[in-house]
């Protein structure tokens, strides 16, 4: 097997934030974000499922011009930490009723914490524990098994890394004897 050789996401996404024209963190992270989250995590999942259901999804906040004019907008007129993204809850106040625009924040994420403390919780620990396995290899197995006893008795959530354990201890079930690993 190939080791990382000290590798990090950081690594990837960093040089993105620093190396762009924004003079102030609010732009630098929101370019972050445009090249790699909502490129490689968001969009991706939108194209997958929608494609899986038969659905032309449109995404018209993404239209070049609209990218350009946010980018150049000062960071105080973005966001707010109370209230969020402002153009955006200005321009919606126009046209959504009062109880919409105070409605919560929601997200599309799973409900990972409960289902690795629950139903996935017996699979997940074989997994993530097994012996000769990738992970054994790179990752030191009392911090693991620290890590993985937080996230059971709800002390911390460790779930996007417990979460991406277990993706990649499935890929190395399903790559081993493939000639992927060496």
């Amino acid at each position: 097997m190939q080791q990382l050789k000290g590798f990090t996401p950081f690594d990837t996404v960093y040089p993105c934030y620093v190396e762009n024209d924004a003079r102030d963190a609010v732009s630098r992270a929101q370019c972050a974000d445009i090249h790699f989250y909502m490129t490689d995590d968001v969009l991706s999942k939108v194209d997958r499922m929608s494609m899986a259901h038969s659905l032309e999804v449109r995404c018209p906040l993404l239209d070049h011009r609209i990218l350009e004019f946010a980018a150049k907008l000062s960071p105080r007129l973005k966001m707010s930490l109370r209230r969020g993204k402002l153009p955006l809850r200005q321009l919606a106040a126009s046209r959504l009723p009062r109880e919409v625009l105070a409605a919560p924040k929601r997200g599309f994420s799973v409900p990972a914490a409960r289902w690795l403390r629950e139903e996935l919780r017996q699979f997940t620990e074989e997994l993530i524990f097994e012996r000769n396995s990738i992970l054994e290899s790179i990752l030191d197995r009392r911090t693991l098994r620290t890590l993985w006893e937080e996230h059971q008795n709800r002390s911390r959530d460790h779930s996007v890394l417990l979460w991406g354990l277990m993706m990649l201890g499935l890929w190395e079930r399903a790559h081993a004897g493939s000639g992927h690993l060496s």
